[in-house]
């Protein structure tokens, strides 16, 4: 504990060990409700070095950051659990959609159509306002980029 002190003092985010534990343990529990590979439910404290997210938190947000060899891509700060679940819940999803979708492709439409139902699918099994959000943020992309079938 005083060395997390310690850090917090040098400006150095630490993420509570129980807290951790907490979420990890919510994650697996969620994950279960849709089918979900624990190798997709792992939370991680650190930097991975190839892309997968981790959390922190600086005592009052928590912090979802995504890095990949050192570089930062992305970094988002969330005030709850429930919002830090919400995203790495997203990310599981989001690749069990695709490998859904890989299985199910269908010659000449657009793989998205099959990847976007299957998320808005699963968020919605895990909790129905993460599906309306999921659904939100499709009919965003498909404003912006149209479903594209060549059939």
């Amino acid at each position: 504990m005083a060395n997390q002190e310690w850090l917090r003092e040098r400006g150095e985010k630490v993420i509570d060990p129980q807290t951790l534990q907490s979420l990890q343990q919510r994650m697996w529990d969620l994950g279960q409700r849709i089918g979900a590979p624990k190798d997709l439910l792992v939370v991680r404290k650190e930097a991975s070095g190839v892309g997968d997210p981790y959390i922190d938190c600086d005592g009052k947000s928590f912090l979802y950051i995504v890095s990949e060899r050192g570089t930062e891509f992305s970094r988002k700060v969330v005030s709850s659990e429930e919002e830090l679940l919400h995203l790495l819940l997203s990310d599981a999803v989001s690749q069990m959609a695709w490998d859904y979708e890989l299985d199910h492709r269908v010659d000449g439409r657009d793989p998205r159509r099959i990847a976007f139902q299957k998320m808005i699918e699963l968020m919605d099994r895990l909790d129905p306002s993460w599906g309306a959000q999921m659904r939100a943020e499709t009919e965003e992309i498909l404003l912006n980029a149209p479903y594209k079938d060549d059939i």
